[in-house]
């Protein structure tokens, strides 16, 4: 999913309270994790930002600092509480993806660890994370919404040649994502600033 999961680290260190969302951190355009060196896309670095910035303007460095704080199973735990990592419902074949902690690279990659660089690289939605855009469009929809996660559908009713409705669709609550409503509304704020504000990296597409 790339940097749409920042959305999901975001919640889940404000809920955790690892940062509060005035605080700043550096980013000068790379963080150090063990003998390696990662990245941010922007050459140079933000400097000094605080969490709506980071949200903003995309700011990878500043999800790498806020991962080791948080840990890849709480960013996880934070995930699958808006569905990510399985199906939603819907009647259609979909895929459940791939929300990776340290229990499920042990399942699966038997005999090595978890190591401290691939917090980072789930923490801005690459590395083993595997999402639907249908799942993160849900998600979206949740964070848009007050915390409601629903199960989607695509037509509202199945009719018969004759007109009968054979079968009818409509929003069905599958759980909620328990998150205070004071952070579901800082991450709401910096999302309208991704497409309205100046330094948005979608602004764009507001005048699309």
């Amino acid at each position: 999913p790339g940097s749409t999961f920042k959305i999901v680290t975001a919640l889940a260190a404000l809920q955790e309270g690892v940062i509060s969302p005035n605080k700043t951190l550096f980013c000068g355009g790379s963080y150090r994790v063990g003998n390696r060196t990662i990245r941010d896309w922007k050459k140079g670095g933000h400097g000094q930002i605080n969490m709506h910035e980071a949200l903003v303007q995309s700011c990878d460095v500043y999800f790498y600092q806020i991962s080791q704080r948080l840990g890849i199973d709480k960013i996880a735990r934070y995930a699958r509480r808006f569905g990510l990592g399985t199906t939603t419902g819907i009647k259609l074949s979909e895929s459940s993806g791939v929300v990776p902690d340290r229990a499920w690279k042990k399942r699966n990659i038997p005999g090595e660890p978890w190591y401290p660089g691939e917090t980072p690289q789930v923490a801005i939605g690459q590395g083993f994370l595997s999402v639907t855009p249908l799942q993160m469009a849900n998600m979206v929809a949740a964070v848009a919404n007050g915390g409601t996660v629903y199960r989607p559908w695509f037509v509202s009713q199945v009719r018969s040649h004759n007109g009968e409705v054979m079968e009818q669709y409509g929003p069905v609550r599958t759980g909620t994502v328990g998150l205070k409503k004071v952070n579901l509304g800082i991450i709401r704020r910096a999302l309208f600033d991704v497409v309205h504000g100046k330094r948005g990296t979608a602004r764009g597409c507001a005048r699309m």
